[in-house]
C-alpha cells in the first residue's frame, strides 16, 4: 500500500521540529530499487521544507556529513 497517510508521523515530528531527513525508495521489489518518485510525490503533498531532504543532491549530501563528523 502506498497511501499517503501511511506512517506519516515521523515525517511530520521531523517537519514540526526541523529535523533533517533521507528519502529513499524503501522498495521490496526489484523494479522499485531507486525510486524516489512516491517519496518526492508525498513529501510535496505535505509541503515538506526541500532543505531539509539532506539527500536532494549530492552536494548537499557531502555538506550534512562533512558538518556532522566536525561535530564529533
Amino acid at each position: 500500500d502506498r497511501s499517503p497517510s501511511r506512517g506519516l508521523g515521523d515525517v511530520y515530528k521531523r517537519q514540526e521540529y526541523k529535523q533533517p531527513v533521507i528519502m529513499n525508495s524503501d522498495s521490496h521489489v526489484f523494479c522499485d530499487v531507486a525510486r524516489r518518485d512516491f517519496s518526492e510525490k508525498l513529501m510535496k503533498e505535505i509541503d515538506f521544507p526541500e532543505e531539509l531532504i539532506v539527500n536532494r543532491s549530492v552536494d548537499v549530501s557531502k555538506e550534512y556529513i562533512h558538518r556532522k563528523y566536525e561535530e564529533k
